[in-house]
């Protein structure tokens, strides 16, 4: 029996839903967060190959699967709106930046509770003769732990983590620790611990945009601003995200204002490239507001997940932001975006964006460039 333990630390919050409306961390989160990065890292291979290949590691309705997954901890959860909404309405906080990051978590009734800071394990087992699909699954684990996240916001911040120390008695010939005090190192080492694995995958690298987010094109930036506490990153790579968009975004609410006052054309919304659906709001009188609503023009289709994911990073005790970008096309084909509103009688089509506004995005902060 083969056996990897990994010893790890979230450093953001961490939203898990359990059946009690508590937190609660399983393996099903964690496996399920470990398949998308064994998707991402595999995506040059075909539909039907894909499936299966997965299928053979994490298992399937048919099969079980050949590594198991175990996870532990005893932290108890925290309150989500007695950390983040101390502010009133039309007041600025000093962790306003994680607030707009975190938006989704304090809608309405959702008052999310979350784990912070919280320790725990994540062990992977398999039998002797499938040393092959745990090394598949150590892989997705490390590259979830240093691109990802665990939960929900994800891809803005939520559920970063870092994996502290590992027993490791699989022979896997692969260094998961990671004991470096500088960014520069870090960079070193996450490039070739990435590179590792793509050559173990037989990912080719190629330029144009892929259909799924694909190791074969994206990009990798560690935002250069080290930060003494996980939130100070959070909340300053929050702010960066929210002012870019509100300053980008002004012409696409331009545009969508006008749709909604005379049913107008619109061109095309940038802001779709960070992903949809989205919501705009206007307000109109007193309390009285319309909205509109992008999204895609399809039956099957209903939004279009971010394909920039936002973590942060520890670094010899400091923390970073980490900017992971798919080069990848934000509708299927025969896709397009839709743009409606209970104001006018008939929906707009805009042309899609070429997806640039998250390159400008990036290139708006001090980074390094890893990937």
């Amino acid at each position: 029996m083969n056996k990897i333990i990994f010893k790890c630390q979230a450093i953001t919050p961490m939203f898990l839903g359990g059946a009690d409306g508590e937190p609660d961390l399983r393996p099903p989160s964690i496996k399920g967060a470990m398949r998308y990065w064994w998707r991402a890292m595999h995506g040059h291979l075909s539909i039907e190959k894909l499936k299966e290949k997965e299928s053979d590691i994490f298992g399937n309705t048919e099969q079980r699967s050949k590594v198991t997954l175990r996870c532990r901890t005893s932290h108890e959860p925290k309150e989500f709106i007695e950390t983040f909404r101390k502010v009133k309405a039309g007041e600025k906080g000093e962790l306003e930046g994680m607030e707009y990051l975190f938006y989704s978590m304090d809608l309405g009734k959702n008052n999310r509770q979350y784990f912070d800071n919280i320790p725990f394990e994540v062990i992977l087992k398999s039998k002797d003769k499938h040393e092959a699909q745990l090394k598949e699954a150590a892989y997705a684990f490390w590259l979830l732990a240093n691109l990802g996240g665990i939960g929900s916001r994800s891809r803005r911040g939520g559920g970063s983590f870092i994996i502290t120390d590992i027993e490791d008695d699989s022979h896997l010939g692969f260094d998961f620790r990671l004991d470096v005090q500088s960014a520069d190192a870090w960079v070193d080492y996450l490039k070739k611990g990435i590179q590792t694995i793509k050559h173990h995958a037989k990912v080719k690298d190629i330029k144009d945009k892929t259909r799924f987010n694909s190791f074969q094109n994206i990009d990798i930036y560690l935002v250069n601003e080290l930060h003494g506490k996980a939130e100070d990153a959070l909340n300053f790579i929050g702010e960066r995200f929210q002012k870019f968009r509100e300053e980008e975004g002004g012409k696409d609410a331009y545009n969508v204002g006008n749709y909604v006052d005379n049913g107008s054309h619109i061109p095309t919304i940038e802001k779709a490239s960070f992903g949809l659906p989205i919501s705009y709001r206007f307000e109109v009188g007193k309390n009285k507001f319309i909205s509109a609503t992008v999204e895609p023009k399809s039956e099957i289709y209903n939004r279009s997940a971010s394909s920039l994911f936002i973590s942060i990073v520890q670094i010899g005790g400091k923390y970073y932001p980490l900017l992971v970008n798919f080069n990848s096309t934000l509708l299927p084909d025969g896709v397009s975006l839709k743009v409606s509103s209970k104001e006018q009688r008939k929906d707009v089509y805009p042309k899609t964006p070429h997806n640039t506004i998250k390159q400008d995005f990036i290139h708006s902060l001090k980074t390094i460039q890893i990937l």
